[in-house]
């Protein structure tokens, strides 16, 4: 996270545009190529849970809060949650739900584990 800033982003339709980030952004709006206004993100606190596998660590989820600021469809703040390669863009109330069915699935199937019945 970079904290809340002001950058001036450059574009290919509006020319210089200037932004302010939220506190959680942590793109350098700076950097790489100049793109139109409304692909203009704001993406941050990333978290992902990687897995072992036979040919070693693999990322099986990501998360990560996104809004893309000058959107022509959707300027709230969503989260973008990929899983096993498939990814979505939820609300962050959706995920909060999300969140609480995966606990109580992987709760049973630690429960079932330490019993020694099948999951």
């Amino acid at each position: 996270m970079s904290g809340r800033r002001t950058v001036t982003v450059h574009t290919r339709d509006h020319g210089p545009v200037t932004i302010t980030c939220p506190e959680w952004c942590s793109v350098d709006h700076t950097a790489g190529p100049v793109q139109h206004r409304a692909d203009v993100a704001h993406t941050g606190l990333e978290l992902s849970l990687t897995v072992p596998s036979a040919h070693g660590p693999s990322e099986w989820l990501y998360v990560c809060l996104d809004v893309g600021e000058f959107s022509e469809h959707d300027r709230s703040i969503g989260v973008v949650l990929e899983v096993g390669g498939a990814s979505v863009r939820v609300t962050p109330a959706r995920l909060r739900a999300l969140a609480d069915r995966l606990t109580a699935q992987l709760g049973q199937v630690r429960a079932r584990t330490q019993t020694g019945s099948n999951p």
